[in-house]
């Protein structure tokens, strides 16, 4: 019986031993997990410790390395695009407004360009110096520089026929007629009524077979017997003189409104405006200012500023 109560105490002593050996090499899966999950305490340290912490201030934010140009680079290529169509199109709709005005002024002419180079060509003998007689001739008869058709184409008449015969006369005077119909027409007139002798003038340089040079010379000359000395407001009115009967080209005469938005408008200029002129219209105009004037490509008569050439 004591052998066996000693077997059962050495073997009781010898589980005890394992059991404590086993405890204090192998932690158990409870005694890990609780070594690996910090306490609140460590966790409150640990927050406190850090240097952002400590001064309070915030974590930095993270840089934007966007770029506003490339993020938007589809709709500022959209609208560049669409400001390039815009501005084609307006373009393209203004010139066709000017277009319209200038076949408007070609329609209404009543003499074409081919239709003048008959006439001056039909009266060789039309020259600067019987052109010259005429216009004495006209200014002794008519000293207050007006008269009617009428009266002036019989003065007109009478003085061809007093230099070379009868049978000098103005060669299709029906062009003429022509034109001096439209022009009354414009200013409500008879051919009974007066009208400035320089209209008359103006119209008659439609037959004269000369260079540009001397046609401007003959009508200053004719300006300054009539009414000397010359100033703008007479060269504005023979302006309009040319512009009446045909003498001045449709593209020169088309000027721009001051409708500008959403397109530019166009009419058809007046003698103002066909001559820009920023002194006093009793200003003294000599024949080199004249000459100037009806050469510019703002009157271009007789399409003089398309051509180096003279006539």
């Amino acid at each position: 019986m004591r052998r066996v109560a000693a077997d059962v105490i050495c073997r009781r002593y010898a589980v005890v031993n394992r059991t404590r050996f086993s405890n204090m090499r192998t932690p158990t899966l409870h005694n890990s997990r609780r070594q690996d999950i910090p306490s609140n305490d460590a966790l409150v340290r640990r927050n406190f410790s850090s240097p952002a912490a400590a001064t309070g201030a915030k974590a930095p934010a993270k840089k934007n390395d966007s770029n506003i140009f490339l993020d938007n680079l589809g709709k500022i290529f959209l609208t560049a695009v669409a400001g390039v169509i815009v501005m084609v199109i307006r373009s393209s709709t203004s010139t066709k407004n000017r277009n319209n005005i200038r076949d408007k002024i070609e329609s209404v002419s009543v003499l074409d360009p081919v239709e003048i180079d008959e006439l001056r060509l039909a009266n060789s003998e039309l020259t600067p110096e019987v052109f010259r007689t005429i216009v004495n001739d006209l200014l002794d008869r008519f000293p207050q520089n007006s008269c009617s058709y009428r009266e002036f184409t019989l003065t007109v008449r009478t003085t061809m026929a007093h230099l070379k015969g009868e049978a000098f006369t103005v060669q299709l005077g029906h062009y003429m007629d022509r034109v001096v119909t439209e022009v009354l027409d414009k200013y409500e007139k008879s051919a009974d009524e007066s009208m400035p002798l320089p209209l008359w003038l103006a119209t008659l340089s439609l037959a004269l077979n000369s260079s540009a040079d001397e046609r401007i010379e003959v009508l200053f000359e004719a300006m300054e017997k009539a009414d000397p000395p010359v100033v703008f407001s007479q060269v504005e009115d023979m302006v309009g003189f040319l512009q009446d009967t045909c003498q001045l080209p449709p593209d020169t005469q088309v000027v721009p409104t001051e409708t500008k938005y959403p397109v530019q408008q166009w009419e058809r200029g007046t003698p103002s405006q066909l001559v820009p002129w920023d002194g006093s219209k009793e200003d003294k105009i000599d024949l080199e200012a004249f000459q100037s004037i009806l050469r510019s490509k703002s009157v271009c008569a007789w399409g003089e500023c398309y051509h180096k050439k003279k006539l």
